[in-house]
């Protein structure tokens, strides 16, 4: 029962930190790499992926380690609702979506994140009354 009881603590702690990190810090720690595009690596994906890839990137194509997108439109939580949002996909540690909804004109804020296999949750009304963190 120790054993298990500091093996959550230690996973309370991971997703703890996990939450400490930014979209900046998660775009800043993305390194750049000299990698290309070459067709002959994806010898392991199915024939359809193959072949969608070989015509969508053109061959020595500089492969990014991290893309920063921004998107807007509606979400449904009860209803469709407007949302704003950033996020950032690193290929070496993993992604944050950071969101704003409006509520009837209350803005929910949050994020859902995978970081180096650790995943959490966080959401908020006014900022300031926690959602369930799963």
């Amino acid at each position: 029962m120790i054993y298990l009881k500091k093996g959550l603590q230690r996973v309370s702690e991971i997703v703890h930190q996990t939450k400490q990190i930014s979209l900046n810090m998660l775009w800043e720690s993305a390194i750049s790499n000299d990698r290309v595009f070459l067709s002959d690596e994806l010898s392991h994906l199915p024939e359809a992926a193959r072949r969608y890839l070989e015509h969508a990137i053109a061959p020595k194509t500089k492969i990014a380690s991290a893309v920063r997108l921004q998107m807007h439109g509606e979400i449904k939580l009860k209803n469709w609702i407007p949302f704003k949002a950033e996020q950032v996909i690193c290929w070496e540690h993993g992604l944050i979506w950071s969101a704003t909804a409006w509520m009837n004109g209350l803005p929910i804020v949050g994020s859902d994140r995978i970081i180096d296999g650790v995943g959490a949750m966080q959401w908020k009304l006014l900022g300031i009354f926690p959602s369930h963190n799963r």
